[in-house]
């Protein structure tokens, strides 16, 4: 499920015309793989808060991703 959420964010990036930075890109990897380890810990019912800061990001910033 990850690599189509990472397709799609790279399909809109190749959209617009620009390529995200490279510390935007480690956000967004953080942000899906540690996702992907809180829902199968906890199941679906998972504040944001919770993810971004297991991610080690704001929640401004997993909301400006997703």
């Amino acid at each position: 499920m990850s690599e189509r959420i990472e397709s799609s964010s790279a399909v809109k990036t190749e959209a617009a015309g620009r390529r995200r930075r490279a510390d935007a890109q480690r956000n967004i990897g953080s942000l899906i793989q540690t996702a992907s380890e809180v829902f199968a810990e906890a199941g679906m019912d998972v504040p944001i808060r919770e993810i971004a800061d297991r991610a080690g990001v704001g929640v401004g910033t997993l909301y400006r991703h997703f």
